[in-house]
């Protein structure tokens, strides 16, 4: 039992589980906003991961004075990227039960 639902199969982190009789897949009926979210976390890593690679010295050029890979690294993809997130799937959360809350 994984949330009360039977898991039909496993495939290591893809799970299929059986809900009314109907198998679903983990992925089937994720929220919009949750691919919107993931989009922008992988993103933003995927972005500063290519120019990394590939820009000489672009990790430890200075920025007001400290190493630039703390600012994009530890303060924005740490803090302030997963707080833009969070906010986003709290307001989305609180508008489909706005949603739910008017049926």
């Amino acid at each position: 039992m994984v949330h009360g639902r039977d898991v039909v199969r496993g495939y290591g982190m893809y799970w299929v589980f059986e809900v009314d009789g109907e198998e679903v897949t983990m992925f089937k009926g994720m929220p919009k906003v949750f691919w919107v979210g993931m989009a922008i976390l992988y993103g933003y890593f995927f972005l500063f991961f290519i120019l990394e690679i590939t820009v000489p010295k672009f990790p430890l050029a200075k920025f007001l004075g400290i190493p630039a890979c703390y600012i994009y690294n530890w303060l924005v993809g740490l803090w302030i990227i997963n707080m833009i997130v969070a906010a986003l799937f709290y307001i989305a959360e609180e508008a489909r039960e706005a949603r739910l809350g008017k049926k």
